[in-house]
C-alpha cells in the first residue's frame, strides 16, 4: 500500500509540475502577446471590442520611441522641402539623388500597413514639411474589403491633414505588381482590387483637396510591374525610382 501510493504522489507531483509548466508558459505567451506585439489588439479589433486604429491603444513602446523621435525631430528645427511618407516601397527609395536641390526627407517604414500610417503620422509635424508624398496601403489589402480600406485610408489622410495644415499633400497611387514573381504572388488574386483601390485614393484626394498622382500607369504594362522594374514582384529595383521621379518632377519644381 505505502508502495503504491507513493507511486501515485510521483505521478500526481508530475502532473501538477507538469500543469504548472504549461500554465506559465501560457501566461507568458498571453503576456508577450498583448503587451510587446500588437496581436492581442488585432484579436480584439476583429471581435469588435477596440479600435485598432488608436495608436493610444496599441504598439505602446513603439509609439513612446515614436515619440521620442518627434521630440528630438522637432527640436531640430529642420523644415523639409519634400517627405515621402509610407512603407517598404518608400522606404527603400532615395530621391534626394533625384532632387538635390531639396531637402528631402524619407519617412517610409518596412512592413507599415494602414494602421501604422494611421498611428505614426504625427511624427510627420516633426519636420514641418511643404510638401508631403504619401503611399501606402498595398500591405494587408488582400485582408481589407474595399470599404475598410477606404476607411482607414480616408482616416490617414485626415490625420495627417490635421497635422500638416500648411503642406500640400500628394496622394500617389499604389503600384502595380507582378504575381509571376516571389512577393507579388500574394497579390495574384488581388490584381483588380488594386485598380480599385487607386480608384479610392484619387476620390479621397478630390474630397480633402489633396493632389493625386497616378504612379501605377507609369509603371504599368497590361497592367503588371515589368521584371525589369521589380526585385521581387512588389518592390522596386534602385533604378526604377527613376520612373517614379520623372513622374512628380512637375509637382516638385
Amino acid at each position: 500500500m505505502n508502495k503504491y501510493m507513493n507511486k501515485e504522489q510521483v505521478y500526481l507531483r508530475f502532473v501538477y509540475t507538469f500543469v504548472a509548466i504549461v500554465i506559465v508558459q501560457f501566461v507568458t505567451l498571453v503576456y508577450l502577446s498583448y503587451f510587446k506585439t500588437d496581436i492581442g489588439y488585432r484579436v480584439m479589433a476583429r471581435c469588435g471590442l477596440i479600435d485598432y486604429s488608436n495608436s493610444e491603444s496599441r504598439h505602446r513602446i513603439e509609439y513612446r520611441c515614436l515619440e521620442g523621435w518627434y521630440n528630438t525631430l522637432s527640436k531640430m528645427n529642420v523644415q523639409a522641402d519634400l517627405l515621402f511618407y509610407g512603407n517598404s516601397i518608400t522606404y527603400e527609395s532615395d530621391f534626394q539623388r533625384f532632387f538635390p536641390n531639396k531637402l528631402v526627407l524619407n519617412f517610409g517604414c518596412n512592413r507599415d500597413d494602414l494602421d501604422d500610417l494611421i498611428n505614426r503620422s504625427f511624427i510627420i509635424n516633426s519636420v514641418h514639411p511643404r510638401k508631403i508624398f504619401v503611399l501606402g496601403g498595398i500591405n494587408r489589402l488582400t485582408e481589407l474589403s474595399l470599404r475598410d480600406f477606404e476607411s482607414k485610408y480616408k482616416m490617414m489622410v485626415d490625420t495627417i491633414i490635421s497635422h500638416n495644415p500648411t503642406a500640400t499633400i500628394f496622394l500617389q497611387s499604389l503600384l502595380p505588381v507582378n504575381p509571376e514573381m516571389e512577393l507579388g504572388s500574394r497579390y495574384t488574386d488581388c490584381l483588380g482590387k488594386i485598380k480599385e483601390a487607386n480608384v479610392i485614393i484619387k476620390n479621397i484626394a478630390i474630397k480633402t483637396k489633396c493632389v493625386y498622382i497616378d504612379l501605377y500607369s507609369a509603371y504599368q504594362i497590361d497592367d503588371l510591374l515589368p521584371r525589369i522594374y521589380t526585385t521581387d514582384g512588389l518592390h522596386l529595383t534602385p533604378d526604377a525610382y527613376q520612373v517614379w521621379a520623372n513622374t512628380i518632377k512637375k509637382y516638385v519644381e
